[in-house]
């Protein structure tokens, strides 16, 4: 067909329709994609708080628990050594690191790695829940 006032060929609609298709699959694929580059880039760079629920694991068994509170208290239970519970306060030194004092008077200083919600009493790992 020849359009009547520019005298040139119309193309056909089905053209049309192939090109508003390939935009309307391609568009959602393309924000998706953006959306799971930008989680992943933003899961990457989580920072826990301090404050939580920490366990510790043996040979996949739960041995024990330790959880730090927001009021600057924590308490930390095991199973190990016929099983031992404390408790006491603690002190944030700085970005990753805290001084727990122990009910007992004893003092410790714990290194935390808050991008993975971790840290290490002795050889012992607590991660968080």
């Amino acid at each position: 067909m020849v359009d009547e006032n520019s005298g040139e060929r119309d193309k056909p609609k089905i053209f049309n329709r192939l090109r508003t298709n390939t935009w309307v699959i391609i568009t959602p694929i393309i924000l998706i994609t953006i959306i799971v580059i930008a989680g992943a880039i933003a899961g990457s760079m989580i920072k826990y708080d301090i404050p939580g629920e920490y366990d510790c694991y043996v040979y996949g068994e739960k041995m024990g628990a330790f959880n730090i509170y927001e009021d600057g208290t924590f308490s930390f239970s095991t199973k190990m050594l016929g099983g031992v519970y404390q408790n006491g306060n603690w002190e944030k030194t700085d970005e990753n690191t805290i001084i727990l004092q122990y009910s007992d008077g004893t003092t410790e200083t714990i290194d935390l790695n808050l991008n993975e919600g971790s840290f290490e009493i002795g050889s012992t790992t607590y991660q968080r829940k």
